[in-house]
């Protein structure tokens, strides 16, 4: 394969976390169906998005796929970014319930123990509830959650990004360890960088950029054009996709815009 993009968007472990949110998220949209060995062929095939699928362009297709499951289904607008990131490195494990935050509970001072969310659900009667929530799909309860770094209150802390309704699960089940993918940043700024943008966002603010440049709106032209500059400072797939794909064929448009953002 050709990579034209940042080598860290091609690491597997970053293609292992998505494969699996894609799945478990399928398995909940489509509750009826309950055949594990037609899952076993959708599992199949989609562990071929990323770059051998007949029908998808590598790797583009792949994070622009995962983010419109994410965002579409649940306006997850920055877990792609944790995944993606070049300043966070992920690892799969076994991670003890008492390592984590958790949002299972509302309104707890800096997150709750696992010991007050199984008294939180039995007090509100979900126990039955959490159960047939997962029973009315085939099995996905056990399905690694995503953990990612994030400091409060001057302390590193691992939060669930995605998974709390497995945690709930595991702790009225009596567990004190679920798999997880778990993320931690390897600089001190402690925010995503340098991560995959989709395409198609991209797409859309240069649907209004164009329409501002056409109708001589220079203000609101020149805004659109420092919101791709702040975009593309933060993302080297950015830079490749605006030159590749977000503005094909030749125009003035494209020449001012070009211009005005140096790319080359």
């Amino acid at each position: 394969m050709n990579k034209v993009y940042p080598e860290h968007i091609y690491e597997p472990i970053r293609q292992e976390i998505a494969v699996s949110y894609v799945r478990h998220e399928l398995r909940k949209y489509l509750p009826s169906l309950k055949d594990q060995e037609v899952w076993k062929k959708i599992d199949a095939d989609i562990a071929t998005w990323f770059d051998s699928a007949p029908f998808l362009f590598p790797v583009r297709d792949f994070w622009n796929g995962v983010h419109g499951i994410m965002m579409g289904f649940k306006l997850y607008n920055h877990l792609l970014a944790f995944i993606t990131a070049e300043n966070v490195a992920w690892e799969k494990r076994l991670i003890s319930l008492n390592e984590l935050t958790f949002g299972t509970r509302p309104s707890v001072d800096g997150g709750p123990k696992s010991s007050e969310v199984k008294d939180w659900i039995e007090y509100k009667n979900l126990l039955g509830n959490t159960q047939r929530y997962y029973e009315n799909t085939v099995k996905r309860d056990e399905d690694p959650i995503i953990v990612t770094q994030k400091r409060m209150d001057d302390v590193d802390k691992l939060v669930v990004y995605d998974g709390n309704g497995r945690i709930a699960l595991a702790i009225v089940q009596g567990k004190i360890a679920v798999n997880a993918f778990v993320s931690h940043f390897v600089d001190e700024r402690r925010k995503p960088e340098n991560y995959w943008f989709p395409t198609s966002v991209l797409m859309e603010i240069n649907h209004f950029a164009k329409k501002a440049f056409e109708a001589k709106d220079e203000a609101l032209y020149q805004s659109y054009v420092n919101v791709f500059k702040n975009i593309l400072s933060q993302s080297q797939s950015a830079v490749y996709e605006m030159k590749d794909r977000v503005v094909p064929g030749e125009s003035e448009y494209k020449k001012q815009l070009f211009a005005d953002l140096a790319l080359g």
